[in-house]
């Protein structure tokens, strides 16, 4: 599950600790040994908008431009496809997150509101569709996002771009909900800031997402059994500083509260340049009207989000074992260091892995991540992790 808010606690505890510089954390090296999607036919992948892996291995990947789940050995052979285009059980409009509750894959579909409960061989069960607005949510329509694992179901606001745009701190509860789309109660509320910028031409407006956000990252794990949330706001000076990493069950307990001591490393102006030259890239194949290149830049250059530090962590993964993915500085190199928290907070490995490698799934023993080709074509790229000796 990936997405970019945060949940201001509820239930807090009486302080995080802080956790400075741990010696002798173990180097993990990364092999590539599979990939799933390469090539031509029905295994071939188009967008991945989300990955998991089953108890037995299996990968699962939604694909919301075929509207289907596609399912892959760990070796990458294609299996088959669940569901298909459509609103009868079963089928997708929009297929989103995936995650587990005990053996039952859940799918999200946000253009139907609704999240579908399959088998792992891909036979529907049974669906929840919801839509709810009231007090409870200030008025702001949510529709079921997160199948937790008590059953409870977690909301989702899904915010106008023209608000996160316009560089303020938007805002919203997150609520849990029955089945049936009741309302349980607030456990906290999700904030959103510097994630996208605006460019604006006539009547017609363009967004881009911020490369150097520092709104705060959430997951929830994928068998639904917390939500871990990261802060990591910019610095604003040299001096060290930390980030923080939460955790709380189902019901919005903290079960997991620590700040990790860093030392800022300063935003560079080739850092920006290169930001700046992927923006154009993306830009121009994607507006149907695009100025010069040069033009085009001074536009980004006014409306992209640049802090004096670079935010601390830039990416979080949650594995089915309980470990904790961080990301780390987004440096401008081949390759990027990754730490790898255990369930009690402690960092138990570093990672080197591919830069450009977008890792969707991860713990202690695999990598899976999406990796594009010239073409912008994804595959997925499975790793196999080779602790130090």
């Amino acid at each position: 599950m990936r997405t970019a808010a945060v949940f201001t606690l509820s239930i807090l505890l009486a302080g995080p600790s802080v956790l400075h510089a741990q010696a002798e954390v173990p180097l993990w090296r990364v092999e590539a040994v599979a990939r799933a999607g390469a090539g031509d036919g029905p295994g071939a992948l188009t967008y991945v908008s989300d990955v998991t892996i089953g108890r037995d291995g299996t990968l699962y990947v939604a694909q919301p431009r075929e509207k289907v789940v596609k399912t892959y050995t760990p070796a990458g052979r294609y299996l088959r496809s669940i569901g298909r285009e459509g609103a009868g059980p079963g089928e997708f409009e929009s297929p989103g997150s995936l995650g587990w509750r005990g053996d039952t894959l859940w799918v999200t579909d946000p253009a139907q509101t609704r999240i579908s409960l399959f088998r792992p061989d891909g036979t529907f069960l049974r669906a929840i569709t919801f839509s709810h607005a009231s007090q409870v949510t200030e008025g702001r329509t949510q529709i079921p996002a997160y199948l937790l694992a008590d059953g409870s179901v977690l909301g989702w606001w899904q915010v106008p771009l023209q608000l996160l745009s316009q560089g303020r701190v938007v805002s919203s509860p997150m609520v849990r909900f029955t089945a049936r789309g009741e309302p349980i109660g607030v456990i906290g509320r999700r904030e959103s800031r510097n994630e996208f910028g605006e460019l604006a031409e006539g009547n017609s407006r363009t967004y881009f997402p911020q490369k150097f956000t520092d709104t705060p990252l959430e997951a929830v794990a994928p068998d639904g059994s917390s939500i871990v949330i990261v802060r990591r706001d910019a610095a604003t000076s040299p001096a060290r500083t930390v980030f923080s990493v939460q955790r709380m069950d189902a019901s919005g307990r903290v079960t997991l509260s620590r700040n990790y001591s860093y030392r800022p490393i300063p935003l560079s102006s080739g850092a920006v340049d290169r930001a700046l030259d992927e923006h154009v890239r993306g830009l121009g194949q994607t507006r149907i009207r695009t100025p010069e290149a040069a033009v085009l830049r001074r536009q980004l250059r006014r409306h992209l989000y640049r802090p004096r530090f670079l935010p601390p962590v830039t990416a979080l993964v949650l594995g089915r074992d309980g470990t904790i993915w961080l990301r780390r500085e987004e440096l401008g190199r081949s390759m990027a260091w990754w730490h790898v928290l255990d369930p009690s907070g402690r960092i138990v490995g570093r990672a080197w892995v591919p830069a450009t490698l977008d890792v969707r799934y991860a713990d202690r023993a695999q990598i899976w991540g999406v990796e594009m080709d010239e073409f912008d074509v994804p595959t997925l790229v499975r790793f196999r992790i080779v602790p130090s000796p």
